[in-house]
């Protein structure tokens, strides 16, 4: 048995024009407070083991979605990260 947690930002923006040090800093910033928090649950990250989800978005009522909804819909793109601890660890 294993539990997945993770986490993600929003930052507003389009891959490929975003400049790659805004990416890099969010990214140390997640997992920055990744390891804070999950120390807090009596786990210690490996942050070899982190997996990076990084995807272009778009704006809407209900969060971002990978598709416009509307013309006006504006591009985010979502940071986020996945850890999955094995219950055996």
């Amino acid at each position: 048995m294993s539990k997945t947690y993770g986490n993600y930002v929003v930052v507003d923006g389009e891959l490929g024009i975003i400049d790659e040090k805004v990416i890099e800093e969010a990214k140390e910033l997640l997992l920055e407070h990744a390891e804070e928090s999950m120390l807090e649950t009596g786990v210690e990250i490996d942050k070899d083991r982190v997996e990076w989800v990084i995807r272009q978005a778009y704006k809407s009522s209900f969060g971002p979605v990978p598709e416009k909804l509307t013309e006006d819909s504006e591009p985010v793109i979502t940071i986020g990260w996945k850890y999955i601890v094995n219950e055996t660890e």
